[in-house]
C-alpha cells in the first residue's frame, strides 16, 4: 500500500469535500475474502480535476458519475479524473482477510470452530474494508449495511437491525447514519458474538465477546458496566455536554486485536485478553478501568474533534492518556492510578525521550501516514500526558477544563490542530501560552533535576534545584523532603530554566523557605510527579531507602523514588544489582499493586540483559516470590506465584513448578488455571525440565485461541537445535502466521539461558529480516523487528550487526525505526553491564 503523504492530504481536502458513503459488505463468501461495494458522494472545489480514491485490491468494477473507470490500482490508488461538481463514485471489490489485525481481520475460533470478523481502520487501514478518502480531515456522514450468516450478530459504530424476515440462512443488517466521522474510526464487528445489555441515563450500554467466552464476560459484566458508567457520567460532568454520538455504547472484546483498543465511534474494540479467563492481579483490573476511561476520552478528543493531521496525534493519545489515568483514579475505585501511571508508563517514557527515535511530543513534520504510526509510541501517549498535567498544574482545573469546553464548542464534528488548542486554552486562561507549548511540545528530551543542598547543625544553609536545560523547559514541581519516620514537609517550586549557570547548560533555581529548615532524610523532587522530568537524590539519600521507602505513604511519592532509580540503573549512576536488593527488601511491604508488579518486572529485566550470568539474579527473585506467598497477603499471592514461575533457577525451584503442574503443593489461595499453568511450563519449558509431549498435553486440555498462542510460544523456547530451526523458519518465512502467534514466537525464541544454541542466529536475523517486508504489512514487520529481536544477545557484535543493517539506505522504514529502537536497548544494556562494579543505589 503507498502511504499518503501530508502535501497530498492537504491538496485532495483543498478541492474535495465529501458528504456521504454507503458501505455495503458481504461477509458470507467464506474465509478468505469478503465483498465490498461503496457508494461515494463528494463535491469537488475545481470540477475538471482528477484525484484518487483508496481501496487496497483492484476493485472488480469502478464506475464515476456513470462512466466505468480503469480498475488497475498503483499501490492502492484509484485514479479519479475530470471530477464534476457534484460527484458519485461506486467501487466494487472482493478484498482479502487480514491476519495482522489491520483492515478486515479473521479468526476461526479453536474452541467451539466459529468465525469472527472485526474491521480496524486506523491509520490508514481504511481502504482495506472500502474504498474511501483515507485522510482525517476528510469526514462525512456513513452508512452501513452488512450481509452475514443468520446467526451472527453484526456490530457497528451506529445502532443496527436486521430487516430480513428470519427465516433465511444469511441476514441483512442495516445501520444508521453515522457522522460526520473521520474513515479512520469506521468499525464493524461481525460473528456469533455473546452480548449482555444494561441502561445507564438513557443510553444502551453492551459488552460484548467471542461465544467461548461468555462465562468471563458473564462473571465480569457488573463491573464492566459500573467502570463504563462512572467514566460516562464523569466525561459529561466535566465537559459539560453529552456524549456526542446517539444513544447506545458498545464494547466488543475481540481476538487477535492488534493494538490494545480503538476508538470507535459507538463501538469501541478491546483486545479480548482483558476479558479474563484466568486469576488476575488488582493492577491488571486497574489497566482496564483506565483503558476503559481512555478510549471513552477520545469520543470527544479524537471523534468529536479531530486531528487535521498525523502531526497532531498528541491530540488524539496524549489527552486520552492523561484523562484515562485521571478518570481512573477521580471516578472508579481504583484511586492508586497515577501512581500506576509513574511506573508503568512514564517510565516507558522517559527511556524512550532518552533513545534514538524520540520525537516532539506535536512533530513539526511528519511527511506520511507511515511516519505518523511510527509515533504511536511512549511520547505520544505519557510524555504527553505528562505535559498535559503539567499544564493542568499551571493553569488550575477550572480554566483548563472551561477551555476545553470551549474547545469542544468551537470545533465540535469538525477538525483541529495544535494552534486551535493552544490558541482556545489561551483565550480562556488570559496567558499566552505559545512559548509553553514550544518548549513543552515541539522539543526533545527529558530534562534532569538534582538537588543542590549543604547542610550545617543539621539544618539546610543552602537549597536550590539544578536543571540540567537544553530545551529551557518550565517546570513546577513539589519537592518533599522526609524525615526518618516518612514524615513529609513540602515546597512548591517554580522552575526558572531561563536561570543559566554561568559556563555550564544548566540552570539554577533557589527555594529560600527550605532554607533553614531541619535537613530532611530523604528529598523527592518531582514530588506527587506533576512534571515529565528525571531526578537524583541528594547525597547519601539512597543508603537510607531500605528504611524509608516502606515508610512513604503516598504510593506516587513511591513511584517517582523507583523510576528514578531505574534511570539510574540504566544511566550507569547505580549497580543493577542493587535495585533487585532493593526490591527484595521492600516489596513484599508494598501494597499498590501496580508498583509492586512493575519493579518485579524490572528486576526481571535487570536478569534478562543487565547481567552476564541471569541464574543467581532469577533464584533470588524466584526465592522473593517465594517470601510473597509465604507472608499471607492474597493481594500478594499471584504475584509470588507469577515470580516463582517465571524465575525458577534451582534444582528446588524447577522442582516445585514441577509440583504445582501435578497439583502438589500449590500454595493456598493460589488457582492452578489456564494462564498460570502455561506460565509454569513455559519456564519448565525453557530450563529444560518439560518437553514437547508436556505441550502437547497442555494444548489438549486448553484448546483455545490462548492456549495454541502459549502453546507457540512453549514450542520456540524448546532448547532443542531441531525446535530453534523450525521456530526460525516461521518467524521469517510463515506468511499465514497472525499477530499473536508472531509475537508468540519471537517471545519464546530468544531466551538468555539459550545463548550457546540461539547464537548462530544473530547474524542471520540481521540478514533475514530485510526480506520479511517483501510480504509483511507494517504491522507485522513492527512485531518481527521488536518481539523477534535479540535483545539477550548483548555483544558488541549484536551492535556491529546492527549498525552495518541501519547502514543499507533502502531498509523498510518499519524495520530501521525498530532496529534502532532494539539495538538502543542492546548498547543500554552493554554499558550497565560494564559499569564497575560496587556503588550505591
Amino acid at each position: 500500500m503507498s502511504s499518503l503523504t501530508q502535501a497530498e492530504a492537504r491538496a485532495r481536502a483543498r478541492v474535495l469535500t465529501v458528504d456521504t458513503y454507503l458501505v455495503e459488505l458481504d461477509l458470507t463468501r467464506g474465509v478468505e475474502r469478503f465483498g465490498s461495494r461503496t457508494t461515494v458522494r463528494f463535491r469537488c472545489a475545481e470540477p475538471g480535476a482528477g484525484t484518487f480514491a483508496e481501496i487496497a485490491a483492484e476493485p472488480t468494477a469502478a464506475v464515476l458519475n456513470g462512466a466505468p473507470l480503469p480498475t488497475a490500482v498503483t499501490g492502492n490508488r484509484l485514479r479519479l479524473p475530470a471530477l464534476a461538481a457534484d460527484n458519485e463514485l461506486v467501487v466494487t471489490a472482493d478484498l482479502p482477510y487480514s491476519n495482522s489485525g489491520e483492515g478486515m481481520h479473521l479468526l476461526v475460533d479453536p474452541s467451539d470452530g466459529e468465525t469472527y470478523l472485526c474491521a480496524t481502520s486506523a491509520l490508514d487501514s481504511a481502504s482495506r474494508t472500502f474504498a474511501c478518502f483515507d485522510q482525517p480531515d476528510l469526514k462525512a456522514r456513513i452508512t452501513l449495511r452488512v450481509t452475514a450468516p443468520a446467526y451472527w450478530t453484526v456490530l457497528a459504530n451506529a445502532e443496527g437491525r436486521r430487516v430480513d424476515d428470519g427465516t433465511a440462512d444469511v441476514a441483512v443488517w442495516e445501520f444508521d447514519e453515522c457522522g460526520p466521522m473521520s474513515t479512520y474510526l469506521f468499525t464493524v464487528c461481525a460473528g456469533p458474538y455473546h452480548s449482555v445489555f444494561r441502561e445507564h441515563a438513557g443510553r444502551r450500554l453492551g459488552w460484548h465477546c467471542r461465544a467461548s467466552l461468555a462465562e468471563h464476560l458473564d462473571r465480569q459484566a457488573d463491573e464492566l458496566f459500573e467502570l463504563t458508567g462512572q467514566c460516562l457520567d464523569w466525561y459529561e460532568r466535566t465537559f459539560g455536554m453529552r456524549y456526542p454520538f446517539g444513544d447506545k455504547y458498545d464494547q466488543v472484546f475481540v481476538p487477535e486485536f492488534l493494538h490494545g483498543a480503538m476508538e470507535n465511534i459507538g463501538c469501541v474494540t478491546f483486545r479480548d485478553e482483558l476479558l479474563y479467563r484466568s486469576a488476575v492481579t488488582d493492577a491488571e483490573r486497574e489497566l482496564r478501568a483506565m483503558i476503559i476511561a481512555h478510549e471513552m476520552a477520545h469520543m470527544w478528543f479524537g471523534d468529536l474533534v479531530t486531528l487535521r493531521w498525523w502531526d497532531d496525534l498528541w491530540l488524539n493519545e496524549s489527552f486520552a492518556e492523561y484523562l484515562g489515568f485521571r478518570v481512573a483514579s477521580e471516578a472508579t475505585r481504583f484511586r492508586h492510578a497515577w501512581a500506576s501511571f509513574g511506573v508503568t508508563r512514564k517510565l516507558v517514557g522517559y527511556e524512550k525521550d532518552q533513545g534514538p527515535s524520540t520525537h516532539p511530543v506535536a512533530p513539526a513534520d511528519v511527511p506520511d501516514v507511515a511516519h505518523g504510526a511510527l509515533n504511536v509510541d511512549a511520547i505520544s501517549y505519557p510524555k504527553g500526558a505528562s505535559a498535559l498535567r503539567q499544564l493542568a498544574t499551571l493553569l488550575g482545573d477550572d480554566t483548563f477544563w472551561a477551555g476545553l469546553r470551549r474547545y469542544f464548542q468551537r470545533f465540535a464534528y469538525a477538525n483541529a490542530d495544535l494552534s486551535d488548542l493552544i490558541g482556545t486554552m489561551a483565550e480562556v486562561s488570559g496567558r499566552d501560552l505559545r512559548d509553553w507549548s514550544a518548549r513543552w511540545l515541539r522539543t526533545t528530551g527529558v530534562d534532569l533535576l538534582t538537588p543542590d543542598v549543604t547542610v550545617a547543625d543539621g539544618a539546610y544553609t543552602g537549597f536550590a534545584v539544578r536543571q540540567d536545560a537544553p530545551q529551557r523547559r518550565p517546570h513546577r514541581i513539589r519537592i518533599g523532603c522526609y524525615d526518618a519516620e516518612g514524615g513529609r514537609r513540602t515546597a512548591d517550586v517554580d522552575l526558572d530554566a531561563d536561570r543559566i549557570v554561568a559556563g555550564s547548560s544548566t540552570s539554577s533555581t533557589g527555594v529560600p523557605e527550605l532554607v533553614g529548615t531541619p535537613a530532611a532524610e530523604l528529598v523527592v523532587l518531582n514530588d506527587e510527579d506533576l512534571t515529565f522530568a528525571r531526578t537524583r537524590f541528594a547525597p547519601g539519600d539512597t543508603d537510607r531507602l531500605g528504611r524509608l521507602l516502606p515508610r512513604l505513604a503516598d504510593p506516587v511519592t513511591r513511584t517517582v523514588v523507583w523510576t528514578n532509580l531505574w534511570d539510574m540503573v540504566r544511566s550507569g549512576d547505580a549497580p543493577p544489582e542493587s535495585f533487585v536488593d532493593l526490591a527484595a527488601a521492600v516489596l513484599p511491604a508494598e501494597d499498590v499493586p501496580a508498583v509492586q508488579s512493575t519493579v518485579l518486572r524490572l528486576c526481571q529485566r535487570v536478569a534478562d540483559a543487565y547481567v552476564a550470568s541471569p541464574a543467581d539474579t532469577l533464584a533470588r527473585l524466584a526465592d522473593l516470590g517465594g517470601r510473597l506467598l509465604a507472608a499471607g497477603d492474597p493481594a500478594h499471592r499471584l504475584v509470588g506465584a507469577r515470580l516463582v514461575a517465571s524465575s525458577a533457577a534451582t534444582d528446588a525451584q524447577v522442582a516445585r513448578l514441577h509440583g504445582w503442574l501435578r497439583g502438589a503443593g500449590v500454595p493456598e489461595g493460589v488457582a492452578m488455571d489456564a494462564d498460570l499453568r502455561w506460565s509454569v511450563l513455559f519456564r519448565l519449558v525453557t530450563v529444560g525440565a518439560a518437553g514437547a509431549d508436556e505441550i502437547a498435553a497442555e494444548l489438549a486440555a486448553d484448546r483455545t485461541a490462548s492456549g495454541e498462542v502459549a502453546a507457540t510460544k512453549a514450542r520456540a523456547a524448546l532448547p532443542d537445535a531441531a525446535a530453534k530451526r523450525v521456530a526460525w523458519e516461521r518467524l521469517m518465512t510463515d506468511r499465514s502466521l497472525s499477530n499473536r502467534h508472531l509475537e508468540a514466537l519471537g517471545h519464546g525464541f530468544w531466551r538468555p539461558e539459550h545463548a550457546a544454541l540461539t547464537g548462530e542466529y544473530v547474524p542471520r536475523f540481521f540478514t533475514e529480516l530485510p526480506a520479511t517486508a517483501a510480504f509483511r504489512s507494517p504491522a507485522m514487520l513492527m512485531l518481527t523487528a521488536r518481539d523477534a529481536y535479540p535483545v539477550s544477545a548483548v555483544t558488541e557484535r549484536t551492535v556491529e550487526l546492527a549498525a552495518a543493517l541501519l547502514a543499507d539506505d533502502d531498509l523498510h522504514p518499519v524495520l530501521r525505526r525498530y532496529v534502532t529502537d532494539q539495538d538502543h536497548e542492546v548498547r543500554v544494556a552493554l554499558a550497565v553491564r560494564r559499569r564497575p562494579a560496587g556503588g550505591a543505589a
